[in-house]
């Protein structure tokens, strides 16, 4: 593309979307020449299914992003379809800065240079956004916003409020470092607080947005379909099981399949929380101490519980008895809040817990 001599640099603000990597909404870059006409738009949040390995890369932590740039009309029209509200506002920001900051993203749009290791909290397609914006300025952006949120947890939870099962799953799989204390900086990865952090931040003195417009209104969106919270369905089952327990002690049967049906549970939730924690690089993935009593142990509990002569062993009553201690450990971190412990396990605890104590009750009684 030719230099660019009379344009308008503007921060592009989408709202979340239904699907799970929208959910937070999505940041862009727009560069209009009113010379030329030229009206693009940066997009640094492109990646594609099609990558070689791109699952498992992704459950690691390795995805790369790339930057690419597309005729803004192409990219607004996407978030019409979509019923997404598209924000914009221009940066005043002076010519020289302007023109910086065009040569750096064509530098960036270069094959060799387009690809990023994408990092969710640290390096995504605001943050990028930001660093470019920051970096082309000739003076400091100076940033005066109080955030609502006092940490990353917080976001996430406002954010996934509507997406009840994808706000538990992710919750289960960052530690502590999720619900430390988040500075501005750290929490405009979300692009809705770095539209609001722009709004109220300063350049030499003088307000960074000069103008704020709706480039697409937010449309209707059909309504989802209702399903069961995590809450709901745990709490459901955790009175079924109670239930059952009760129907065993008196009629004086094990009732084996629920503590094989629990484990194979808890053991697969265990057993990804612990692949994360070990080999992923996914932000505050590690620590985790939910894996004191959700980890891959009762796997293979219950793959042995498959077998009859160790199913009806005093050692596989013991092994599930002695679960009570990391429940407790559990238990214990949730009262003094080790890290934040989601609603929805409450009732899954207490429901291990009941079958443990069955389990040690039996071996008393058969004592």
């Amino acid at each position: 593309m030719e230099e660019l001599y009379d344009f308008t640099v503007s921060l592009i603000t989408c709202s979340p979307g239904s699907e799970v990597w929208a959910n937070y909404g999505h940041t862009a870059l727009r560069i209009q020449d009113r010379s030329s006409g030229t009206d693009v738009t940066f997009n640094y949040g492109l990646f594609s299914f099609d990558t070689p390995h791109f699952i498992w890369r992704f459950c690691t932590g390795q995805t790369d992003y790339c930057v690419g740039a597309s005729e803004t009309k192409y990219f607004l029209q996407e978030y019409e379809r979509e019923n997404r509200q598209v924000t914009e506002q221009v940066l005043d920001l002076p010519q020289q800065d302007k023109l910086m900051l065009w040569s750096s993203l064509v530098e960036n749009c270069r094959p060799e240079n387009r690809f990023y290791r994408y990092n969710f909290f640290y390096d995504n397609c605001a943050t990028r956004v930001r660093m470019m914006v920051e970096r082309s300025s000739s003076s400091a952006v100076r940033y005066d916003f109080d955030s609502p949120y006092s940490n990353l947890r917080d976001i996430l939870n406002h954010y996934t409020a509507d997406y009840a099962w994808t706000g538990f799953g992710i919750s289960m799989l960052l530690g502590p470092e999720a619900d430390s204390p988040a500075s501005l900086r750290v929490q405009m990865f979300a692009p809705e607080i770095m539209q609001q952090a722009f709004a109220g931040a300063t350049v030499d003195g003088r307000p960074l947005v000069s103008g704020t417009t709706v480039l697409v209104p937010a449309g209707e969106r059909a309504p989802k379909a209702w399903i069961p919270s995590p809450q709901l369905t745990l709490w459901t089952v955790a009175v079924l099981v109670a239930a059952f327990t009760a129907y065993g002690v008196a009629r004086k049967k094990r009732l084996w399949g629920i503590d094989l049906a629990l484990s194979l549970v808890l053991g697969l939730m265990g057993s990804i929380i612990f692949f994360l924690t070990a080999f992923s690089s996914h932000p505050a993935t590690s620590p985790n101490w939910l894996l004191i009593w959700i980890n891959p142990l009762p796997l293979a509990y219950g793959i042995l519980m498959c077998f009859g002569k160790w199913r009806e062993s005093r050692a596989a009553r013991w092994c599930s008895a002695l679960y009570l201690l990391p429940l407790s450990v559990g238990l214990a971190g949730f009262a003094l809040k080790f890290q934040y412990f989601h609603p929805a396990l409450i009732p899954l605890l207490l429901t291990v817990a009941l079958r443990c104590g069955y389990n040690a009750f039996s071996i008393v009684r058969k004592a």
